[in-house]
């Protein structure tokens, strides 16, 4: 029996502290509305913002997305594993 990591099906996490990484501080990141970069933008974070990862995908493209929530705002949604800095890596896909 084959096993495999079904595309764009959001797998939930324990939630897990991370923040947002990039090549330059203040600088946006989209946050989607989905697992892949054919969702829309519903928003953007900024390099060096604090979010909670509470799930992750693999887009059609085979690339690691994490759901995110946004502390202060509460807004959920998926960015890049790019662009997310985990505190404690538990292994995951990344």
């Amino acid at each position: 029996m084959e096993t495999y990591i079904p595309v764009e099906q959001n797998h939930p996490v324990e939630p897990e502290p991370a923040y947002i990484t990039g090549s330059q501080q203040g600088s946006r990141v989209n946050v989607r509305a989905g697992p892949g970069a054919r969702f829309d933008a519903s928003a953007y974070g900024l390099v060096g913002d604090a979010v909670q990862v509470i799930g992750q995908a693999f887009s059609t493209d085979c690339e690691t997305w994490f759901r995110v929530r946004f502390p202060i705002s509460g807004h959920v949604g998926w960015i890049h594993g790019n662009f997310i800095e985990l505190h404690y890596a538990r292994g995951w896909w990344d």
